[in-house]
């Protein structure tokens, strides 16, 4: 099960690569509000953390 779930992950890879990628798409703050609705609820300083932790 290791390519769903980190050791001691808080989220599975699907659900981060799904935020990472509404990251990129719009940002920090949007990206917050746009993945609340969608029931996927990030901060906006945690989305700009995922995609500078991506290498970007």
């Amino acid at each position: 099960m290791p390519e769903t779930v980190q050791p001691k992950a808080r989220r599975t890879a699907r659900l981060g690569e799904s935020q990472l990628v509404i990251g990129f798409a719009v940002g920090g703050e949007s990206g917050s509000r746009l993945s609340r609705k969608l029931a996927m609820p990030v901060s906006g300083d945690t989305l700009l953390r995922m995609i500078r932790a991506a290498g970007f």
